[in-house]
């Protein structure tokens, strides 16, 4: 089934380091805003928001944390 998720999406820049790509993502319909601080969490943290939404339960199944926790997984 087709899904439709609406984000905010607030990109960082930073004069020093132009080519870094840090920002948050809001989802507008329970206004959660999750952080990020390069490319690879930010992909990790809309694939998390997919997955959870394929589930039947998106309630108990939210997208992963991508605090510290999450990054020292790499």
């Amino acid at each position: 089934m087709r899904t439709i998720q609406t984000f905010v999406l607030r990109l960082l820049a930073d004069t020093e380091e132009p080519q870094a790509l840090r920002g948050a993502v809001r989802c507008v319909s329970d206004d959660e805003e999750q952080t990020f601080t390069d490319a690879q969490s930010l992909l990790a943290l809309l694939r998390g928001v997919c997955q959870a939404a394929d589930t039947d339960d998106v309630e108990q199944s939210p997208p992963p944390r991508l605090g510290k926790e999450m990054m020292s997984r790499k």
